[in-house]
């Protein structure tokens, strides 16, 4: 049996360590960027607030320190309960009926920034 060679492209798709390939996705809406502390900061996210509460929505999250973060409709603000996203960068699904964050650094020491950009 003759096999014929191989043409395609000779790159490998990057994977995360569960070995789940990533959706390509590209920013759409715009990106908020908030200086985190010690002290609570937040903004609503970018686009229409209201079509953002109704429509599934991914988000690019991404922290320079490791961040408690709290998602809310209307204003909220982020306290050492709230999730924990530690420093770097992923892609989650914003939570249902959520249109603003708020964060705090984990460690009040530090300060930072925090990037959420809307993606289509």
């Amino acid at each position: 049996m003759r096999m014929e060679p191989d043409y395609s492209p000779n790159f490998e798709m990057p994977v995360d360590r569960h070995g789940r390939v990533p959706d390509a996705l590209a920013p759409e809406g715009g990106t908020v960027i908030i200086a985190v502390s010690a002290v609570a900061n937040g903004s609503y996210l970018p686009g229409d607030r209201d079509d953002i509460l109704t429509r599934p929505t991914i988000i690019r999250i991404a922290a320079s320190k490791d961040v408690r973060i709290r998602f809310s409709h209307g204003i909220s603000s982020a306290d050492a309960t709230d999730m924990l996203f530690q420093a770097g960068t992923e892609t989650e699904r914003l939570p249902r009926n959520t249109n603003h964050v708020s964060a705090i650094t984990d460690n009040p020491a530090e300060s930072g920034t925090l990037c959420i950009t809307i993606m289509k």
